[in-house]
C-alpha cells in the first residue's frame, strides 16, 4: 500500500502517448543494432587481412544506429514549449482581476521541442514570474494612460532554442523595476550592508530581488508581501541545471531570461580524474580551465586562491572537499610533478570559484540516472552515468559546491581565529 499522505500520481505525468510510426523507426534501428553486432561476432571468423576493414564498418553502423535511437527516444520524451504558456494564461488573468489591472498575454516559439520532465519542473517558477510582472511590472490602467501608455499591458513570452539548450524571455511593458527602493528595502531588511548597496551598479542592484525574504510590499496582500519571492523560482531554476539574468529599463519594463538544458536525461559535462574516481562538472557551469604554472596556487591566510588576471579567485582542493584525500599534503604541491595544476574555474553567476582536480577535463555527452539512495545523501552530487567499460561518473552540483566551499572557507576561518587566540592567551617565555 502506499504510505499515508503519498500524493497521488497523474496519468498525465507517467503516460506518453507514442504514434505508430514511432515504434516502427524503433524496430527499423534495433535491426541495425543487430547487424552491427552480427558484423562484430564475424570478426572472429575473419583472418588478420580483413578485420580491420570489418570492424570499421561495423562500428560506423552501430555508431549511426545509436545516434538514430538516441534522436528517436528523445522525439518521445519531448513535447512543445506552447504546452507550457497555455497554462499560464489563467494565472495571469486571475492576478489582473485580483489586483484590478488589464494584461494580454503574447507568445512566440511555442513549437521549440523540449522534455516533458522540464514542462513539469518549469511550471511553478515561471507562473511565479508572470505573476510577479502582473501584480509589480505592470502599472494600474490610469497610471498607464497618463504615461501616454495603452491602458491595457502586455506581457511577452518567448522561447528559442540555441544548441542544447532551451531560452525563455519573460517580457512586460510596465514601469520597471524600482531600483532605488530595491535598494532601501535590502537595506532595511538587513540583506546587505548600505556600503556594499552603495557600490553596486544598477544592473547589479537589481539582482537584490533575488535574494531570500526580499520583499518591497510593506504590507501583506493576497499576492505578495510575505518575503516569499524570486529566490524560490531562482533555486527551482538551478535545479533544473538552468540560469535566471533580469534586465529593466525604468518606464519601459523587465525582461526575465530563463536558460535550460531541453533534456533533464542528456548533459554535456566536463570530466576529470580524482583519486582514482571520475568526476563531472556540468559544461556551462565551467568558465575556463587553467593549467596554474608551478608555485602559482598562493596561500591567503586559510585560503587558498591564484593570481587571475590580476585578482585573486578563491581555489578549493575538490578532492579533499568531497572526502577522497584526508593526507596531511599540501594543496599547493598538487599536480607539480606534471608542471602545475589544473583549475577549473566556475560562474554561478553571483560568485567565481576555482576547483583545484589532477588532470584537465574532458568533455562528454552523457546520459545520467537516478540517484541511489545511498548516494542521494551526498547534497554534493547531482547524478551519475556510466561510461567507458562501466565506469561509474559522478556528476557534482555546481551550487552546492559554492556552497560546501563558504562553509569550509568559514571553518578555516574559525580555526585560525581559535589558533591566534590560543597563541595570544600563551605566557611569555624569556631566556635567562
Amino acid at each position: 500500500a502506499p504510505p499515508a499522505g503519498a500524493a497521488p500520481v497523474r496519468a498525465a505525468d507517467t503516460v506518453v502517448r507514442v504514434p505508430a510510426a514511432a515504434i516502427d523507426g524503433f524496430m527499423d534501428l534495433i535491426g541495425e543494432l543487430r547487424l552491427g553486432l552480427t558484423s562484430l561476432g564475424l570478426l572472429l571468423d575473419d583472418g588478420p587481412a580483413g578485420r580491420q576493414r570489418t570492424t570499421v564498418e561495423a562500428m560506423r553502423r552501430l555508431d549511426r544506429a545509436v545516434r538514430s535511437l538516441y534522436d528517436g527516444a528523445l522525439s518521445l520524451r519531448v513535447v512543445p514549449i506552447g504546452t507550457l504558456f497555455s497554462r499560464l494564461m489563467r494565472p495571469i488573468r486571475d492576478t489582473a482581476v485580483l489586483v484590478g489591472k488589464e494584461v494580454a498575454l503574447t507568445t512566440a516559439g511555442e513549437d521549440v521541442q523540449v522534455d516533458k520532465a522540464m514542462i513539469e519542473m518549469l511550471v511553478d517558477p515561471l507562473t511565479h514570474i508572470v505573476r510577479n510582472s502582473v501584480d509589480h511590472g505592470i502599472e494600474p490602467p490610469d497610471r498607464r494612460a497618463a504615461a501616454g501608455k495603452p491602458r491595457e499591458g502586455t506581457i511577452r513570452i518567448r522561447a528559442r532554442q540555441t544548441s542544447s539548450l532551451a531560452v525563455i524571455e519573460v517580457e512586460d511593458d510596465g514601469g520597471g523595476i524600482d531600483v532605488a527602493r530595491v535598494r532601501a528595502k535590502a537595506v532595511a531588511r538587513g540583506l546587505a550592508g548600505e556600503a556594499e548597496v552603495a557600490a553596486m551598479d544598477d544592473d547589479e542592484a537589481v539582482q537584490l530581488i533575488l535574494l531570500p525574504g526580499f520583499s518591497t510590499r510593506d504590507e501583506v496582500t493576497a499576492t505578495s508581501g510575505r518575503g516569499v519571492g524570486m529566490d524560490i523560482v531562482l533555486t527551482a531554476i538551478k535545479k533544473l541545471g538552468g540560469r535566471l539574468s533580469i534586465a529593466s529599463r525604468p518606464g519601459a519594463g523587465t525582461r526575465m531570461t530563463i536558460e535550460f538544458p531541453i533534456s533533464a536525461a542528456m548533459q554535456r559535462v566536463l570530466s576529470t580524474e580524482l583519486c582514482g574516481q571520475t568526476i563531472a562538472v556540468q559544461e556551462r557551469a565551467v568558465q575556463e580551465i587553467l593549467q596554474v604554472p608551478p608555485g602559482g596556487l598562493q596561500r591567503l591566510g586559510p585560503r587558498l586562491a591564484i593570481s587571475l588576471r590580476g585578482q585573486f579567485l578563491p581555489v578549493v582542493d575538490l578532492a579533499r572537499l568531497l572526502g577522497l584525500r584526508t593526507d596531511g599534503g599540501t594543496p599547493e604541491t598538487a599536480g607539480e610533478s606534471a608542471g602545475g595544476a589544473v583549475v577549473l574555474v566556475l560562474d554561478s553567476g553571483e560568485a567565481r570559484l576555482g576547483l583545484l582536480v589532477e588532470r584537465l577535463a574532458v568533455r562528454r555527452e552523457v546520459f545520467f540516472k537516478r540517484l541511489h539512495p545511498l548516494i542521494e545523501r551526498n547534497p554534493l552530487i547531482a547524478g551519475t552515468a556510466v561510461i567507458g567499460a562501466g565506469t561509474v561518473m559522478f556528476a557534482l552540483d555546481t551550487q552546492a559546491l559554492f556552497a560546501a566551499a563558504q562553509r569550509a572557507d568559514a571553518a578555516a576561518r574559525a580555526a585560525a581565529s581559535r589558533q591566534e587566540a590560543a597563541r595570544q592567551e600563551e605566557p611569555a617565555c624569556f631566556a635567562e
